[in-house]
């Protein structure tokens, strides 16, 4: 079914080339009833509460403002929710570290040992052995 046409027709001369108002006279480019309806609201005021109370299918003051969606922030996303999990695992570490610092700090062991420290006093203690193997070989000298 054809939706009834907009009262708001009855307050312009409708023209080839747009639309003129019957009460001042301004031409409206577009024929369609929105703009026809902006023009009264804006420049006559009486007449377009006149056009509202018979036109009742136009919302007027209720603008919708439609924001894009941010699947980011969407709570069933699940990469959003792998990022959450992810952060949690991190948050726990760095509170594990920091009891583990705190418990060190308290017992008087404020020396912490990296992977480095490690790495590099073993490659000491080889060199030193190897050194030892060495010294301690007989010298085999042909006389």
């Amino acid at each position: 079914m054809r939706p009834k046409r907009s009262v708001v027709r009855d307050e312009f001369v409708i023209l080839p080339e747009g639309a003129k108002c019957k009460h001042c006279h301004r031409f409206v480019r577009c024929v369609q009833s929105s703009n026809m309806k902006k023009h009264l609201r804006y420049c006559q005021p009486e007449i377009f509460r006149i056009v509202q109370e018979a036109d009742g299918n136009f919302t007027y003051n209720n603008t919708v403002m439609m924001s894009p969606m941010n699947l980011q922030n969407h709570p069933a996303n699940p990469l959003r929710q792998q990022q959450q999990q992810l952060q949690h695992q991190y948050q726990q570490q760095q509170q594990q570290q920091q009891r583990q610092q705190e418990h060190e700090h308290q017992n008087g062991s404020s020396v912490s040992f990296t992977s480095e420290h490690i790495s590099s006093f073993i490659e000491s203690q080889l060199a030193s052995f190897k050194q030892d193997s060495i010294d301690q070989q007989p010298s085999s000298s042909p006389e």
